[in-house]
């Protein structure tokens, strides 16, 4: 049992090495918003990584340098890509002209039925641009659409540093990716022995811990992304959805933001429902896209997500709406990795210095490695699919919830 002034004296300690770590990360802060074109590189190239290196591990496991490991691995990637940009590329662009080709039609559907919901609730002369009329706007600008136009112009530094960060993203992230396949060993040696003897074995347990956490996260956040998307593009198909593919698509990148993005994509296919075919298939889409949240936050990402860091609802909508106000999409993509990523040292930290825990305790608070559900608890949540409750986020399942 620690005493009581100890303990106080130890939560004064740790309280100014909170202000002082606060500090230190508003200055860091500071300057990766200097350096921001390295983001998208670096962070691709960290989820690269996590996508590659168990299977380069177990190729040198086998007997395998590392070097011919990674390339191996490199080329299954590329042609993995290859083959299913191959598929998708096509139909994308098929389903894309087509809405093109059509959208003249669906603006002008659109305009009258908005027209028809407003004298019926009374507004009766409300106007609205054609779209021959909006097209021969854009092409005679005003005034107004100039001055918006000399302002876009103005601002040439800025997008020439977005294509510069694109190009960056492009072939930077790759080679990134790779010498750090090649070396990542040999770079967690030398940061190793960087660490004070004494604070290797806890540095280790926590390193440790937060790969298999986060890098089983990022790896099994990209394929329950496949997965729905793979879902829902199959389930559009069938209803007899002209843009199956693309909102597939959607609503398997939307997956990647917890709460919001399924509700966006979700609505998102009603509406383009409503505007291309009827409220009949409406219904059936929302139907469709239901049944697909509840079969991802009950069935799939159980099964995908291999390790798990415990975040309560409340702090992912709030990590949500801070990445969001901070980093638009990107934010809120990142946004609950890391927020994971500090839950975890936090939490190593307050439970190793101020409750007095070893490292090891800490480590099992944090972090749940998942295991495969047995039949009955498989049952369990197809029952709950059927009752179609409440979801929860994927994030904080485990097999204690059967």
């Amino acid at each position: 049992m620690i005493d009581p002034h100890e303990r106080l004296r130890r939560f004064g300690i740790s309280a100014w090495a909170l202000v002082g770590g606060f500090l230190v990360i508003g200055i860091l802060g500071w300057l990766l918003a200097q350096v921001r074109i390295l983001w998208g590189p670096v962070l691709a190239a960290t989820a690269i990584i996590y996508i590659l290196n168990p299977l380069v591990t177990g190729l040198r496991n086998r007997g395998v340098h590392r070097v011919f490991g990674t390339i191996v691995a490199y080329l299954l990637g590329v042609t993995v890509v290859m083959l299913v940009f191959a598929v998708v590329v096509p139909l994308v662009a098929e389903q894309a002209n087509a809405l093109g080709s059509e959208l003249p039609i669906i603006y002008d559907d659109s305009i009258a039925r908005i027209a028809d919901t407003a004298a019926r609730i009374g507004i009766p002369d409300l106007s609205l641009m054609s779209y021959d009329e909006l097209v021969a706007q854009m092409a005679t600008p005003d005034a107004a659409f100039q001055a918006g136009l000399q302002v876009f112009l103005g601002q040439a530094f800025t997008l020439a540093l977005s294509v510069v960060e694109v190009v960056a993203l492009v072939f930077l992230t790759p080679v990134i990716a790779f010498y750090m396949l090649v070396d990542l060993p040999r770079v967690l040696e030398h940061t190793r022995e960087l660490i004070p003897e004494g604070m290797r074995d806890e540095a280790e347990a926590l390193g440790t811990s937060l790969g298999t956490a986060l890098g089983g996260f990022v790896r099994g956040q990209m394929m329950v992304a496949l997965l729905v998307a793979t879902i829902s593009s199959f389930g559009l198909w069938a209803l007899g959805m002209n843009l199956w593919l693309i909102l597939g698509i959607v609503a398997g990148l939307f997956n990647l933001i917890p709460f919001i993005g399924p509700w966006f994509s979700g609505t998102l296919a009603v509406v383009v429902a409503l505007v291309l075919e009827d409220f009949r298939l409406a219904i059936f889409v929302a139907l469709l896209f239901l049944g697909v949240q509840q079969l991802d936050n009950h069935v799939i990402s159980p099964l995908v997500l291999r390790a798990t860091v415990k975040l309560h609802p409340s702090l992912i909508i709030l990590a949500l709406l801070l990445g969001s106000s901070l980093g638009g999409i990107l934010g809120l993509i990142l946004a609950v990795p890391i927020t994971a990523f500090l839950r975890v040292i936090v939490s190593h930290y307050w439970r190793t210095r101020i409750l007095g825990e070893s490292w090891e305790q800490a480590s099992e608070a944090f972090t749940v490695e998942y295991e495969p559900p047995s039949p009955e608890s498989l049952a369990g949540r197809l029952r709950r699919i059927g009752r179609m409750e409440l979801t929860r986020p994927a994030m904080h399942h485990t097999d204690s919830d059967e």
